[in-house]
């Protein structure tokens, strides 16, 4: 009997139980992962996505399934800001029938600067979504705010 290093058997566990864990989700589990891949390709760059702590567990299993995630807690304001430029804070991810909004705050978050009264706040995106025919999600809307 050959022994098989062990980075290799963590390999081979992960690949059998893969399509068992796939098979095990919800079907509303797997309408927000697509939801939630579709929002951040329409975002248009990569993003790590924080995770705020009231989420549900299905949002943030979604969201972290797409991307990588970190806690809201996890984030620590720098001098280059609250929030940077390369985080998204989920803030909508919800699905009704064939229809999606995808939605939250896309860094970078600037330091207030003393004595300004223009808040720093970031560009709050919604995106809009409808399923295809063929079962994909496809933005249909995307509105972009400052402050």
């Amino acid at each position: 009997m050959r022994v098989l290093a062990p980075a290799i058997r963590v390999a081979v566990v992960a690949a059998l139980l893969s399509p068992a864990c796939a098979s095990t989700r919800s079907p509303l589990d797997r309408e927000l992962a697509g939801v939630a891949d579709a929002g951040f390709r329409a975002v248009g760059r990569p993003v790590v996505v924080v995770i705020r702590e009231n989420e549900t567990p299905e949002v943030r299993a979604a969201a972290c399934h797409a991307r990588h995630c970190k806690r809201e807690r996890d984030v620590l304001p720098t001098p280059d800001g609250s929030l940077p430029g390369d985080y998204f804070v989920l803030k909508k991810l919800e699905v009704s029938g064939s229809a999606a909004v995808f939605g939250g705050l896309l860094g970078p978050i600037p330091p207030q600067k003393p004595g300004l009264r223009i808040d720093a706040c970031g560009t709050t995106l919604e995106i809009r979504l409808v399923r295809t025919p063929e079962g994909a999600w496809e933005p249909t809307e995307t509105t972009a705010t400052g402050c």
